[in-house]
């Protein structure tokens, strides 16, 4: 991993009180005459202020426009209030308000809060359409199989390519062949609408990546924002999988459970449960929304691991905290979606 440095930031701003931090720095709120404010990457200011146009508690009924609907955001974060339920985000360019039930291809709104939501982006990988089924299907198998309390658990998964075409292929297939679980709310199936999307050409080049890997990082980083945000409110803790990161053998549910009773003393931002750098990693549910947020403004800047880690060094008030649960998932994946990454082995 290439070296780098955090975004500077003024502790005295952030840390006197580290619940209103997430609300002070990543819907961009700012008191009035304050000696300092949080320093964000400059290439990502524009995205400040699709932040700050989704701040504030959303009206029970909005007449009008859409350009009306996040501009009705006025005092607190959205994700603060019980329509957090209802809304992901805001469009790239604050016109728009994006529900949940309108990116909601499969499944319907939850009755309760789960123990766990586990978030799956899929985008195609080249070759023929074949190589992306059958890692996904797999993987949902083996996801499905090795829950030990279904009624726990909420998989959800994003649809991320931006090829309608392929996305509704995929649809119609998952329909079919997940029709039990879906009918039982256990899949959701999402998709991301085009509006929602930040430039991801002409990006500066960073970390020694090439132009389309720069491009392809970005991306990977805005989808799990959206998948994020889509899975705010709905469990007490997230998981980030990819389409091609089956778990072992065993409930591994269970073990999730037993590492976050085993580290309940801990201040951790993230665990992980498996050894490979994105797959795998734990999030508290509380701190989704503003993790999702995070990742969407500085989408450009970070590769998505290191997004995370910095993430979580600006959260965590104690350093060198042992996150690691164990290993409980694979990595199977022989074929990139970005076709100048080399294959990846397991």
């Amino acid at each position: 991993m290439a070296n780098f440095s955090a975004p500077s930031i003024d502790s005295t701003f952030i840390f006197t009180s580290k619940p209103v931090f997430a609300l002070s720095f990543f819907s961009c709120v700012v008191r009035k005459n304050d000696r300092s404010t949080p320093s964000i990457p400059s290439s990502s200011t524009r995205l400040v202020s699709h932040s700050c146009r989704i701040e504030g508690e959303y009206p029970a009924k909005v007449e009008g426009d859409t350009t009306e609907r996040c501009q009705s955001f006025s005092n607190q974060s959205p994700f603060d209030t019980s329509y957090n339920e209802r809304v992901v985000t805001c469009s790239y360019n604050g016109s728009e308000v994006i529900f949940k039930d309108a990116v909601r291809l499969l499944g319907k709104p939850l009755t309760s809060k789960k123990f766990l939501t586990i978030g799956v982006p899929t985008v195609y990988r080249g070759g023929n359409h074949t190589h992306q089924v059958s890692y996904l299907r797999y993987t949902l198998d083996r996801v499905f199989a090795n829950i030990e309390s279904p009624e726990d658990v909420l998989v959800v998964l994003h649809l991320a390519d931006r090829d309608p075409k392929k996305r509704r292929n995929l649809q119609e297939q998952l329909a079919q062949q997940f029709q039990t679980h879906i009918a039982m709310n256990r899949l959701h199936v999402i998709e991301a609408p085009d509006s929602y999307y930040p430039p991801l050409e002409g990006l500066p080049l960073n970390h020694g990546d090439s132009e389309a890997r720069v491009r392809w990082r970005s991306k990977l980083l805005v989808d799990q924002a959206f998948l994020m945000g889509y899975c705010s409110g709905m469990g007490k803790y997230y998981l980030q999988l990819e389409d091609d990161s089956p778990p072992e053998d065993g409930p591994f549910v269970e073990k999730i459970r037993r590492c976050i009773f085993a580290k309940r003393h801990f201040d951790w931002v993230f665990l992980k449960t498996t050894y490979h750098m994105n797959i795998g990693n734990l999030f508290k549910g509380k701190d989704l929304a503003d993790l999702a947020r995070f990742l969407y403004m500085t989408y450009e800047e970070y590769p998505v691991d290191l997004a995370v880690f910095i993430y979580a060094e600006i959260l965590r008030t104690k350093r060198h905290i042992d996150n690691l649960c164990g290993s409980y998932f694979l990595h199977i994946g022989k074929q990139s979606s970005l076709k100048t990454v080399k294959p990846r082995i397991a």
